[in-house]
């Protein structure tokens, strides 16, 4: 009889033990699943709100993998590029197992997103290709957009630029299909870009002059595009003066140097007097960093003024301070 009592006291411990860790898992489970909700438009609250719970609460791989994943999300769109690939992989390797959950795609994307910080792009590449290869069991055009054009831009870094051209095309196709026009035009831009690496600069051209037109795309991206255009009107059109213009409307929104690059060298245009000196240190280190081909232009109270050691405008690609690619 005794033993039977112990048996039923052990029984009774177990399954209230059991009880109390449900009921501890229960409210991080809600945290973050409402977290899922508004992850994409609030990045910033989401990060937050993720910083604060105590990680040792997550007493199974599920919500270790589900915390894995938003937390790589909410600072992939906070743009803190992580290079840790540990803050995915819980996710990764739970979700891997799990194939029917439309988060094993989404795993491999953002563990490409990580690879990619840290210039890992034979890395990222494959994750990227994962990503590809998953998402295609379910119906979501957008994020298929986000991931072509991850695997894009990826191949854009290792100056395969007419693979990066073929999967910008697609993610084009799929963001139409996705009903997201500022997608579409976000991505005809780096179609742009691709066609200018290649030299097809006529290609470049109509769809730049597409792209500079009123609310064609995110107001973040206008200054890029105008100093991209304008570097097209100097180096394929020898239009000087369209491209004074352009870097003019490109500084009112954009008030740091434009640092371009032109093929693997760099080179700055600068246009406000005010800032001239900081050019200038620019320029200093430039040399240090013995690039082959340096351009300094700038545009004061004499008008076009051009220091420029261009021989040749083959390869043109460049980049703000403040970066621009897409973000999912």
């Amino acid at each position: 009889m005794g033993k039977i009592v112990l048996r039923l006291h052990v029984v009774c411990l177990f399954l209230a033990t059991a009880l109390l860790q449900a009921c501890d898992r229960r409210p991080v489970a809600i945290t973050l699943d409402d977290i899922e909700t508004y992850i994409q438009t609030y990045p910033d609250s989401a990060l937050t709100t993720l910083r604060a719970i105590d990680t040792t609460s997550l007493t199974t791989r599920s919500l270790r993998a589900q915390y894995a994943l938003l937390h790589a999300i909410a600072l992939d769109k906070n743009w803190i590029d992580t290079t840790d690939i540990n803050v995915v992989m819980p996710a990764v390797q739970y979700y891997d197992k799990h194939p029917s959950d439309i988060r094993r795609p989404k795993a491999w994307y953002y563990l490409g997103r990580i690879q990619y910080n840290g210039r890992r792009y034979d890395e990222a590449i494959l994750s990227f290709t994962r990503a590809k290869e998953y998402i295609s069991d379910f119906d979501d055009n957008r994020f298929i957009a986000l991931v072509r054009e991850a695997l894009a831009d990826t191949y854009n870094s290792t100056y395969l630029f007419e693979e990066a051209l073929e999967n910008s095309g697609k993610a084009y196709d799929y963001s139409l299909r996705a009903g997201d026009s500022l997608l579409a035009n976000a991505v005809l831009y780096n179609i742009a870009r691709q066609h200018n690496n290649l030299r097809e600069y006529a290609a470049a051209d109509s769809i730049l002059s597409f792209l500079v037109l009123p609310g064609k795309v995110n107001k973040n991206t206008i200054p890029n595009i105008l100093a991209d255009y304008a570097l097209l009107n100097i180096n394929y059109q020898k239009d000087f003066y369209k491209a004074r213009e352009l870097l003019n409307s490109a500084l009112l929104t954009e008030k740091d140097l434009l640092i371009i690059g032109i093929g693997r060298h760099t080179g700055i245009v600068c246009i406000k007097p005010e800032i001239r000196k900081k050019a200038g240190r620019c320029f200093i280190n430039l040399k240090r960093r013995a690039c082959k081909t340096i351009t300094f232009i700038s545009f004061g109270k004499a008008g076009y003024q051009d220091r420029s050691t261009i021989l040749k405008p083959p390869m043109i690609f460049w980049r703000l301070l403040r970066r621009s690619r897409l973000k999912g």
